[in-house]
């Protein structure tokens, strides 16, 4: 048996974990779409049309749990009524990542 080991976002100094545990988490759940583009975007969450759309709102809202979980309170606030998984993250990265920390990651992976 394992432990899960939740990296919780408070600030710049996690964000490099913390962006890595939800890239693996929407991998695992093969929706790593969800962090590339808006798929809601052009969907009316409380008025879809099809199948596909409920599906892809879905989808959405576990990538958005995925980040809302491990997020502190205070960021939370934050980012509460954003309801794309893709702006959070969004949001966050250029609030808590930025390039630079990008780019330490990088460096650090050679």
């Amino acid at each position: 048996m394992f432990e899960l080991r939740v990296t919780i976002l408070k600030g710049p100094k996690e964000f490099i974990l913390w962006s890595d545990y939800i890239d693996a988490m929407v991998q695992r759940a093969k929706l790593s779409e969800f962090l590339r583009e808006d798929k809601i975007k052009d969907i009316d969450p409380l008025n879809p049309k099809t199948e596909k759309e409920i599906k892809i709102i879905s989808e959405n809202a576990t990538v958005r749990l995925f980040i809302l979980e491990s997020i502190s309170a205070e960021i939370h606030k934050e980012v509460t009524g954003i309801s794309s998984a893709f702006e959070i993250y969004r949001k966050l990265k250029k609030k808590y990542g930025g390039n630079a920390n990008d780019a330490t990651y990088w460096i650090k992976k050679l």
